[in-house]
């Protein structure tokens, strides 16, 4: 250095393109998860959340299906019980401003997951791998609980962690038993970290309140009703179509999730990686499990590969725009053109009614007997058949309404509307997407 020379400022540019940067990655996340903070409460699981939550608030854990008149006595494992009390809390007119604070947490950590700060391409195109995977998880259901659950984990757990970020991810995986059935993707995370902490989180997820139960339930989802058939019929459930654009795109990802750390070498990697995607593959509500848990590994493969340039990190840029949006957002309503008030105060309370599937939780939060609803695993397979067949006009459909005594039908199927008219039905209301009808 010169004498009396003074180091050379850095330029305007260089010191606003990572903060440019940060804004971009920030800001793709941000665009995906905006539904979060606008769209109404329209998961159907909701309603039996809020019901199976103020049981528990009364001193009750619910363990049957007292919601259904045909399955009353049919066993229940609630496995989302943590889900359920703080919704119930909350209120039904709340579930969505919880929702929108449960999204912003879980995209704070995912923000946090892609940041490589030598590396703005790899974080930006970290956080593009991960939307293009995040799809089921991201509305008021569980699943998007789980994925901050596991946002959590793979944060504490990431690199090399000290002792008290194990304890904190053994901690989380254990309230995870209580929030989702994906929770043994945390301990299998929290194996791969450190396994002492991994089997002192696998025994602590029998601390839910179902105990062992649970894990019997998530090895064959419905055993006791004979059910899954009718569970891996739903399209979540099935594996991804190779006939439909966007699953192709996800197919893709994972794929390249698997090359990269394949070619980092990473055997704990491979093996999360090898796990999730296979998942995935069976189930494609599973590639939100890849989207999170990969996403740091992907990122730090594409930091390897990318040119070097540096990036502020995205997540307190997310973080004051979604607080302030959400600010804006609130309150964030139930959808009642799906669930009209209208209607379900024109049933009588003694009524045996069929509707349709997604309408039980609704009917049963307000004291309406229930012919079926989303907790699949309530059910005999004989009762989710015949009530399909309805749904679907199958079979002896109109048997199985003169079989179970039904006396009002809830619908949004045009096609059971007018099979029903035609019957001599009569529309007694309708409201938004939702008819009434009662039999001649």
């Amino acid at each position: 250095m010169h004498d009396g020379a003074l180091p050379t400022p850095p330029s305007r540019a260089r010191t606003l393109l990572p903060w440019l940067g940060a804004a971009a990655a920030a800001a793709v996340l941000w665009v995906h998860l905006a539904d979060a903070l606008y769209e109404p409460v329209h998961d159907p699981d909701v309603f039996w959340q809020v019901w199976a939550g103020e049981q528990m608030l009364d001193g009750h854990f619910p363990r049957a299906n007292t919601l259904s008149f045909t399955a009353p006595e049919h066993p229940w494992i609630p496995h989302e019980p943590l889900v359920a009390l703080v919704y119930a809390a909350a209120g039904l007119d709340h579930v969505g401003a919880v929702r929108i604070v449960v999204v912003g947490l879980a995209g704070i950590l995912l923000c946090v997951l892609a940041h490589r700060r030598n590396s703005a391409w790899a974080t930006l195109l970290a956080l593009l791998w991960c939307a293009a995977l995040l799809h089921f998880g991201t509305t008021e259901r569980a699943l998007t609980w789980a994925n901050l659950m596991l946002a959590a984990v793979v944060a504490l757990t990431f690199g090399n962690p000290g002792r008290w970020r194990l304890v904190a991810a053994t901690a989380v995986v254990w309230l995870w038993a209580s929030v989702h059935g994906s929770f043994p993707i945390g301990v299998l995370v929290l194996l791969l970290a450190d396994w002492r902490y991994g089997l002192a989180g696998a025994s602590l997820t029998l601390l839910n309140p179902s105990g062992p139960a649970v894990y019997g339930l998530l090895a064959h989802y419905g055993p006791t009703g004979g059910a899954e058939a009718f569970i891996h019929d739903i399209p979540e459930w099935q594996p991804p179509s190779m006939t439909h654009a966007m699953a192709l795109v996800r197919i893709a990802c994972a794929a390249l999730a698997g090359w990269l750390v394949l070619r980092q070498r990473r055997w704990r990697a491979v093996v999360l990686w090898v796990v999730v995607t296979g998942l995935a593959l069976r189930h494609q509500r599973f590639f939100d499990l890849v989207a999170v848990a990969m996403l740091p590994h992907v990122a730090r493969g594409l930091a390897d590969r990318l040119p070097r340039a540096p990036i502020r990190a995205p997540w307190p840029l997310f973080a004051e725009a979604w607080v302030l949006a959400a600010v804006f957002a609130l309150p964030v309503d139930l959808d009642e053109q799906r669930y009209p008030t209208a209607i379900v105060e024109q049933i009588p309370g003694d009524a045996r009614p069929w509707h349709d599937f997604q309408l039980g939780g609704w009917l049963g939060l307000h004291g309406r007997p229930v012919f079926w609803d989303t907790r699949n695993d309530c059910y005999p397979l004989g009762v989710l058949q015949e009530a399909n067949a309805v749904e679907h006009l199958h079979g002896d459909w109109e048997g199985v309404l003169q079989r179970w005594e039904v006396d009002v039908v809830v619908t949004r199927e045009p096609e059971v509307v007018e099979a029903l008219q035609e019957r001599g039905w009569r529309l007694l209301a309708h409201h938004g997407s939702v008819r009434l009808l009662a039999p001649p």
